[in-house]
């Protein structure tokens, strides 16, 4: 079958459902496969699909992406139909939708919440789907036969809020909705078109939709998916569009068959004119619409001469003229021409660029005259203005020369701006004299006494400004002579601020410039003897410059003064006796063996200057010797503790002898070689000291182990060799059993601490296992020490520490039972018993050998009583009511029982006894929130009332609250004796 192509206009206000009833009728056919079959054309359709209908119903959340109408495209083939949908967005341009005419139906979302309970909001968000339908109607094939048949389908979407509305009624509602629309008046205006109003069930579809489900909350899908009326509608829609073109058709045959009489005697041509025409004016005005005038104008000029292309094109124009002369209104409306602008350049100038823009166009003036003509009257004002503004030494990049372009401009300003004029002069002319400040360069200062000399002949100078200028010049001439004075001394100034050498360089450089004063180059020599006396000063002073330097200085400036040349001379001398005492100073000053030995070839230098020099070095050469055998000897004292201060003791043993047997020899050659007589000390007295300081650090070392462990570490130097200090041994032994001693100490105040801490957090159990545990551990640790450094065995020492510290754990356990057992005393929660009793049962877990266990156990099973309740009987035995007893009567009493406001008992009544007995029983379990009022009643008889004469409140509850419940009770005056008989435990604790 070949299919047909079907255009189906969709609009409803945002968020009234549309993508969400779409998403369902495609899961309907395509996912459910009911209804008439579908196929989708596009893969673009089949995405659209695929995700809209994928969050709907398997990811079952709202669609936040709305649908693509203008885009979705799908074929029915069992009704031969291709199907596109054309977009009706909320934009009042819908009429430039090129397919809108050519629709065969429409779908029309509205939302029946808002149509029963919110009329105004759906006449504000549909008007223009209103508008369309109309549009619609009146331009579609449908008025060739018959509007009424055309299909217009109504889908009513959030029907659940309004379930009291039928259908029936919504569409009604939604027919009068349609008819308060200005398209239905003006169709009726319309000669060739009979008025119409819209009536449901004829002309107008509508349907009671539900797209997904019952909605139970707005923010998530309904849970179960009941689709109503979704089906129906779109098939329906399909059968009314299908049934459209048959009537066409034949209302078409009609009308082309008068239509080509018509063309026949009239011609094609003309028609097809026509109609080129109005597409025309259509696009045109459109283009306008967008300011896009001049695109506008070039489509109209597109086609041939009409009567009435002129006037459209003037109709262009006026809204061009309108729109630019409305962009220059702000600028111009208040504008005074009598006052030079003000406004900043570049601001200025896109005003400026406008005004012109406007007046370019000629049509303007045709447009609107009186628009044009003000533009027009103001161009000189911009064209001044740009003149005015840009003078300024920003835009000239000099004040001179901007003083200059301005002088040039004056004639051109108008007659009106000349004092504006004439004070910017000044102003120009002034910011000319500020520009060539102070600070100016000469040659500056120069250019411009030349620029006012020739500034002084200008005719656009008023005489008063070239006055102004003369005595400006004059003082630049003065400046120039001071910049001079100021230049040289400057030279000076510098020249000392450098080396001599670069100072007189730079002096010599600056007598070689052109162009300087006689008095400039007098000061320079004057500058020039100075810097040769510095330059000698500086020479003589710095020590050090050798002999060879200051001869070089001579040769570089031999135009020296001979005084100058004397001093260096007297200098070089000095240097040569200096050198003498600097290798006696280097001799002294050698700090190692081997750089003494590098001044042994001073010792047979000659000394002409200098005769008495070598016996000064000589000495000096001894004096150092005998130094640095102490030094070096101090050295190896110093390896040998570094060593031990490392653990490295027997290391620094086997280095002390070696090495003060090889520093002897060492010096004792270095001697023969200088011819010095060298007496040495023992070596065997120093290699015993030494050996003697590494025993007394090892002693510190062992002494000052902070752990076990460091304390352990050391046990390899008992199998050392003591051969050089035989005692050192013992020393050594002693200081380890200290240091033992001290650091068993120091855990088992560790232990006691973590014992502490546990203790305080009632975890006991950990704390008894960290005895054990800790305690055990530390008699592993010290095992191997007490061994091998012969100290007395500390086993005992630390099982004695461990039971004090079992005795001390379980003691304060005890009394944090005690002090639990205090805590519960008066509460009637029996969640709290029952944590005591676990804690008083821990405590016997805990300590089963200790006394105590006994104790807790039977506190214990006391408070298990208690909180389990425990079978009692009160007893009321009688009263004494004697402050209601009086000479004529004695009281009629009974006792009422209660807890809260509940009766328990009431006794009988004994009449007319101020001592009445009672004896009566109460049965009842006592337990921890036990408490009773006991109220005494004295009974007024038949003709009376009965009046309270006595009420205590007895709070029972507790561990030991029973006991409240035996004595006498007291009350205005008046008592009652009770007695409880109850059998509860012993509690030691009591």
């Amino acid at each position: 079958m070949e299919k047909q192509k079907y255009r189906i206009a969709v609009m409803g206000a945002y968020g009234v459902g549309k993508t969400t009833f779409l998403g369902s009728y495609f899961n309907l056919v395509i996912n459910k496969g009911e209804g008439v079959p579908v196929s989708l054309n596009t893969p673009e359709m089949v995405d659209q699909v695929a995700r809209i209908t994928g969050t709907l119903f398997k990811k079952q959340v709202p669609v936040t992406e709305k649908a693509m109408i203008e885009n979705m495209a799908y074929s029915i083939e069992t009704l031969g139909m291709d199907v596109e949908f054309v977009d009706v967005a909320s934009s009042e341009n819908f009429k430039t939708l090129p397919d809108l005419k050519s629709v065969n139906g429409i779908l029309f979302f509205l939302s029946a919440e808002d149509l029963v309970k919110n009329p105004v909001k759906v006449k504000k968000d549909n008007e223009v789907f209103q508008e369309a339908i109309d549009y619609i109607l009146q331009n579609s094939d449908s008025k060739w036969y018959d509007f009424q048949k055309f299909p217009l389908y109504c889908i009513l979407t959030k029907c659940d809020a309004v379930p009291q509305v039928t259908e029936d009624e919504l569409a009604v509602k939604t027919a009068d909705f349609l008819n308060a629309a200005k398209g239905a008046s003006d169709l009726a205006s319309e000669e060739d078109v009979k008025p119409f109003l819209f009536e449901a069930g004829k002309n107008l579809r509508c349907f009671r939709t539900v797209s997904l489900g019952k909605w139970t909350d707005t923010k998530a899908l309904p849970k179960k998916y009941e689709p109503e009326n979704v089906l129906e509608p779109m098939e329906d829609l399909y059968a009314a569009m299908a049934r459209v073109p048959r009537a066409r058709k034949r209302v078409k045959r009609a009308a082309w068959a008068v239509g080509g009489l018509l063309i026949l005697a009239v011609g094609s041509s003309w028609g097809l004119d026509i109609y080129q025409w109005e597409k025309t004016k259509e696009e045109a005005r459109k283009l306008a619409s967008e300011a896009r005038y001049e695109d506008a104008i070039n489509h109209v000029n597109q086609v041939a001469d009409r009567n009435d292309k002129n006037e459209l094109i003037s109709e262009i124009y006026r809204q061009y003229e309108k729109a630019k002369f409305d962009g220059i209104l702000p600028v111009i409306k208040d504008l005074d021409v009598n006052v030079p602008p003000e406004a900043p350049l570049e601001e200025f100038l896109e005003a400026s660029k406008k005004v012109d823009e406007y007046l370019k166009n000629s049509s303007f003036k045709q447009a609107s005259a009186a628009n044009y003509e003000k533009v027009n009257s103001l161009a000189w004002y911009f064209e001044a203005g740009k003149k005015l503004l840009s003078t300024t030494p920003e835009e000239t990049g000099h004040a001179a020369d901007a003083l200059n372009k301005w002088l040039e401009t004056l004639p051109q300003l108008p007659e009106q701006w000349k004092d504006v004029a004439s004070k910017k002069t000044k102003e120009m002319l002034e910011a000319w004299f500020d520009s060539v400040g102070p600070e100016a360069e000469i040659e500056d200062v120069e250019q411009s006494v030349a620029r006012a000399a020739a500034f002084g002949d200008h005719p656009n100078l008023s005489d008063d400004l070239k006055a102004l200028l003369s005595e400006k010049q004059e003082s630049w001439k003065k400046a120039i002579s001071s910049k001079w004075i100021s230049a040289g001394e400057k030279v000076i100034a510098e020249a000392s601020a450098l080396s001599p050498e670069e100072g007189l360089k730079k002096l010599f450089a600056f007598s070689a410039e052109k162009d300087i004063p006689e008095n400039i180059l007098q000061m320079a020599a004057e500058a020039v003897k100075s810097e040769y006396a510095r330059l000698a000063d500086t020479y003589v002073a710095d020590r050090d410059a050798g002999k060879d330097r200051l001869s070089e200085l001579m040769a570089e400036f031999p135009e020296m003064p001979e005084e100058q040349k004397q001093k260096l001379f007297a200098r070089i001398k000095e240097i040569v006796q200096e050198t003498v005492a600097s290798i006696s100073d280097k001799i002294t000053a050698a700090d190692s063996l081997e750089t003494l030995e590098k001044h042994l070839p001073d010792l047979e230098l000659s000394w002409e200057e200098v005769p008495d020099g070598k016996a000064g070095i000589t000495k000096s050469f001894a004096a150092s010797l005998t130094r640095l055998w102490e030094t070096e000897s101090q050295k190896i004292h110093k390896e040998a503790s570094a060593l031990a201060s490392k653990n490295e003791f027997t290391s620094a043993m086997a280095m002390i002898a070696p090495s003060f047997r090889e520093l002897a020899a060492r010096v004792s050659d270095i001697a023969t070689k200088a011819g010095i007589p060298m007496d040495q000390t023992d070596v065997s007295a120093l290699v015993k000291n030494a050996a003697h300081e590494v025993v007394s650090a090892l002693s510190k070392e062992i002494e000052g182990s902070e752990s076990l462990e460091a304390l352990a570490s050391h046990l390899p130097v008992l199998d050392l060799s003591w051969e050089e200090v035989a005692e050192g041994k013992a020393g050594i032994t002693k200081s380890f059993a200290s240091a033992l001693n001290r650091l068993l100490q120091a855990e088992g105040e560790k232990i006691k601490k973590e014992i502490a801490e546990l203790a305080v957090k009632n975890e006991f159990s950990a704390a008894r296992d960290t005895i054990s545990t800790a305690f055990e551990k530390l008699i592993a640790d010290t095992g191997e020490l007490t061994v091998k450094s012969g100290t007395a065995d500390v086993k005992a020492v630390i099982a004695k520490m461990k039971d004090r510290e079992l005795q001390n754990l379980q003691n304060v356990h005890y009394e944090q039972c005690r002090k639990d057992f205090e805590a519960v005393r008066d509460t009637k929660d029996p969640e709290a018993i029952a944590s005591v009793i676990s804690r008083l049962r821990d405590f016997a877990t805990l300590w089963p050998s200790s006394a105590k266990s006994k104790e807790t156990e039977q506190v214990a099973v006391y408070m298990e009583t208690v909180k389990n309740g425990v079978k009692a009987e009160l007893m009321i035995i009688g009263g004494d009511f004697s402050a209601k007893d009086s000479f004529m009567d004695s009281p009629d009493m009974k006792i009422q029982l209660k807890k809260g406001n509940t009766l328990l008992l009431e006794t009988k009544t004994v009449d007319n006894n101020a001592r009445p007995s009672f004896n009566e029983k109460y049965p009842f379990t006592w337990d921890l929130q036990t408490g009773f009022s006991f109220v005494g009643i004295e009974t007024a008889g038949m003709f009376g009332s009965d009046e309270e004469v006595f009420k205590v409140s007895v709070d029972a509850g507790g561990l030991f609250g029973y006991e409240k419940l035996n004595g006498t009770l007291k009350d205005r005056g008046n008592s009652i004796a009770v007695k409880l008989d109850i059998a509860v435990p012993e509690c030691p604790w009591k």
